[in-house]
């Protein structure tokens, strides 16, 4: 095995004289230039051009004593990146953003409030997970997620049975959350130490609404629901990483309940009023890996 690796590195040697991109430098003192792909398992893969052909090639870890980046060619000095280390096993994420609902408003609200209603799909949204790896690619963790939305309109005015008419504010202030168990899948890229990371959860959304229909109530619910994202993570130093992502919540509410000067009551929402709570979420955050 040592003298087919051997004879591996001898070819790859004679094969890269021409065309520099990175360095490697083995541990019994030889060198080689190509392109490293991606770092897995204990492996890195590599290409490198013979006979003007691409071909690629596995090298294990322990054979290789340091790498450079963009090396220029063999009279340059080499700017090493230091020892090939193993994968981060452990990461955490915070970040916010702006979020659109994406529930269709119901026909059963009137024309005037129509677009009060549509103002309060788009809020911000916080988020936070944390991921332990069990291997370079698969983690497990938790996701947690929060988003907020708020509307107001002024002078309103309601009529009751005895034909009184009284007059006050409209207000909601809506508050979602999601968290759950997740998994999480990454992938390192090639060049420039940036990661593509997913998360994948099946857990609880709980809704608040703090409203105001003259006269103040709560409307709270829960519903089993999903949430995903996706997100290229850009490293910057000491562990920290730059992240920037699209997210996606599913939950859909059947049931509610609304409590309004000291009573409370259970409400089953007809099928087409059922509150649907999904969302689409777009976000910047910093991550740390370890």
């Amino acid at each position: 095995m040592v003298r087919r690796i051997t004879i591996l590195i001898a070819i790859l040697c004679c094969s890269f004289r021409i065309q520099a991109q990175d360095l490697i430098v083995t541990t019994g003192g030889d060198s080689l230039e190509c392109q490293i792909t991606h770092i897995m398992h204990n492996m890195v893969h590599i290409t490198f051009l013979k006979d003007s052909i691409e071909r690629k090639a596995v090298l294990p870890r322990n054979m290789i004593a340091y790498y450079a980046v963009d090396y220029k060619n063999e009279w340059e000095e080499p700017n090493p990146v230091g020892n090939i280390s193993e994968y981060p096993k452990f990461r955490a994420s915070i970040g916010a953003g702006l979020s659109n609902l994406l529930g269709k408003t119901s026909d059963n609200i009137p024309a005037d409030f129509i677009p009060y209603t549509e103002e309060l799909k788009s809020g911000n949204h916080f988020a936070a997970d944390v991921t332990f790896y069990v291997n370079e690619r698969i983690g497990f963790g938790i996701k947690y997620s929060l988003f907020n939305t708020k509307n107001q309109l002024n002078n309103i005015y309601i009529v009751d049975s005895a034909g009184t008419v009284t007059y006050g504010v409209m207000e909601d202030n809506i508050t979602i959350q999601f968290v759950g168990p997740a998994l999480g899948i990454r992938q390192t890229l090639p060049r420039g130490g940036a990661q593509l990371v997913s998360n994948l959860s099946l857990g609880i959304i709980t809704y608040v609404d703090d409203a105001r229909v003259i006269e103040k109530l709560r409307i709270t619910g829960s519903t089993l629901g999903f949430s995903g994202d996706i997100g290229l993570d850009f490293q910057l130093e000491g562990g920290f990483h730059l992240g920037i992502g699209f997210g996606l919540t599913i939950g859909i509410i059947k049931e509610v309940q609304v409590e309004q000067g000291g009573v409370s009551q259970a409400v089953d929402l007809d099928t087409k009023e059922y509150n649907n709570v999904s969302r689409f979420d777009l976000g910047i955050g910093l991550r740390y890996y370890l």
